[in-house]
């Protein structure tokens, strides 16, 4: 793993365990033992009384410094297959790019917009324009995800001749959302788990396109138990919460990579349906 956090991340299972206190009752006052003692007897219980409520704070307190998260994930909009893009997604803009030796190489801008529907051999498609850099292909896409014709060059492709070209494309296209799933980056972002420290760096508002997220960026070391000694790794995540949804708009590195090969992701642009 490296630097680089690329491959088969294992999420480990926590289990939780709560401890029941119980609190013991006050023993009854049989007899009548004066003023004074009555009065002390009270002031006694009192005290007990307001060091229960106090150590019930403090304990909530360390429950909510426990249970503390990076980012409240309700709905997860990670998409890992065209179905998911169409169901989701009206449009969307990334960039995706490799690292050697601390420096991005190999820069590509992804775009994906849907275009509206069409009909293919009497079967309703959504026609999708997928843009990677300057080259343009048109997606017809039908209910199960499956496209069923291309358009690129300006040739139409029927689907029994889409040869594995497009499955490619396709994978260097939604490289980054598969990776970002891979590695379960959401449990890490929502939960707590040994060997990943976060550290929040900043919290603001950014404009993607049409849309505005409140947006995360946080610092991730991995190392022991998550990875092998020697394996640590420190990234840069950064979540945005656009409301309805949380996705990650950004996976960087804090750190200048040594000749290991690292990959960089960036949202630019997206409407979602």
């Amino acid at each position: 793993m490296g630097n680089s956090m690329g491959g088969k991340c294992v999420i480990l299972s926590l289990a939780v365990v709560f401890l029941l206190l119980s609190v013991s009752g006050c023993g009854i006052i049989e007899d009548l033992i004066g003023e004074e003692a009555e009065e002390a007897i009270e002031e006694a219980l009192n005290d007990e009384e307001n060091g229960e409520e106090v150590n019930g704070e403090e304990e909530a307190e360390e429950e909510e410094e426990e249970d503390e998260v990076p980012v409240e994930v309700d709905e997860w909009r990670n998409p890992t297959s065209m179905s998911e893009f169409t169901e989701r997604f009206e449009e969307m803009k990334w960039t995706w790019a490799q690292i050697k030796d601390g420096e991005k190489t190999d820069e590509s801008v992804f775009s994906y917009r849907c275009e509206g529907s069409d009909t293919v051999d009497g079967m309703e498609t959504e026609l999708i324009a997928l843009i990677l850099d300057d080259e343009k292909f048109k997606l017809w896409v039908d209910d199960a995800g499956d496209v069923v014709q291309v358009e690129t060059g300006g040739e139409v492709i029927p689907g029994e001749f889409i040869d594995t070209q497009l499955d490619s494309v396709l994978n260097a296209a939604f490289g980054p959302f598969m990776m970002i799933e891979q590695t379960g980056i959401r449990e890490f972002v929502s939960g707590s788990y040994p060997g990943v420290d976060w550290t929040t760096k900043e919290t603001g508002t950014e404009q993607f396109g049409d849309m505005s997220a409140e947006v995360t960026r946080m610092e991730v070391e991995v190392g022991p138990p998550m990875t092998e000694e020697g394996e640590e790794g420190t990234a840069i995540w950064s979540v945005g919460d656009f409301g309805d949804f949380q996705m990650l708009v950004e996976w960087g590195w804090a750190e200048e990579a040594t000749g290991d090969f690292g990959v960089a992701y960036e949202l630019n642009q997206v409407k979602a349906r």
